[in-house]
């Protein structure tokens, strides 16, 4: 088994740098040897600087990293990462999450245990009892929520009430399987942060089981401001919803 981590930066300055040296604390814990599929998504900031130098901290991880020579969106960077994945065995996992530092790759390690469990699909979910949120605004938190009930509404996936999370971990052969049925690139046609929950929501077609663990988002260690375009989000949200 190897973990494999898709982790897509755009103008995420220091906060790739400490999240890069968050998986260096994980493979030290872990048995697993550990990949991680870096995509710059053509920052502006400084981002590529901490990306090295976070790279020579860690020599028990393996960096991949992939520069996008224009902008294209996190469903770009993702579907980069999807095809950068290579041969997968079926017992591989393949992480998706934020390039800001807001998730804690220490939380793989309960993913990994719900896996050994049975589980397909593991969702790090912010509406599970213990979750937590800290640093995000009052009407970012009611965003969230809304969106949690549309999604809900709308699909209504077995096991799910986070859709919109993108730290989740997949089994290899659900993910082998996904980019087989959609393939070939790009397997998402979402280019903004609607992406996460189209990823979701393929893959959980082939997964027999996905379940959530409670997850404490630390958006409080993030030097930049977010990149999402709330209104741009909604209105693609709803389009791909209503399509659907």
């Amino acid at each position: 088994m190897k973990i494999i981590a898709i982790l897509p930066v755009y103008n995420e300055g220091r906060s790739i740098h400490d999240l890069i040296l968050g998986y260096g604390k994980l493979a030290e814990k872990v048995s697993a040897p550990i990949r991680l599929i870096v995509v710059n998504d053509c920052s502006a900031d400084d981002s590529e600087r901490w990306i090295e130098e976070a790279r020579a901290k860690v020599p028990l991880l393996q960096l991949d990293y992939i520069r996008h020579p224009k902008n294209m969106g996190l469903g770009g960077a993702l579907n980069t990462g999807l095809a950068a994945l290579g041969d997968l065995d079926d017992d591989d996992v393949v992480v998706t999450m934020d390039g800001d530092n807001t998730h804690n790759p220490l939380l793989i390690r309960q993913m990994l245990d719900k896996m050994d469990e049975g589980a397909d699909l593991v969702i790090a979910s912010r509406y599970c009892e213990q979750s937590r949120i800290t640093g995000l605004s009052f009407f970012r938190l009611m965003l969230s929520w809304g969106a949690r009930y549309i999604y809900a509404l709308r699909w209504n996936l077995p096991g799910v009430r986070d859709y919109t999370c993108n730290f989740r971990a997949y089994r290899g052969a659900v993910m082998r399987e996904f980019l087989r049925k959609t393939g070939p690139a790009p397997y998402l046609q979402q280019q903004g942060f609607a992406c996460a929950g189209e990823l979701l929501r393929g893959t959980s077609a082939v997964a027999s089981i996905a379940v959530e663990v409670p997850m404490i988002l630390r958006y409080d260690n993030k030097f930049e401001q977010s990149n999402m375009r709330v209104m741009k989000t909604i209105l693609n949200t709803l389009s791909m919803l209503a399509r659907s």
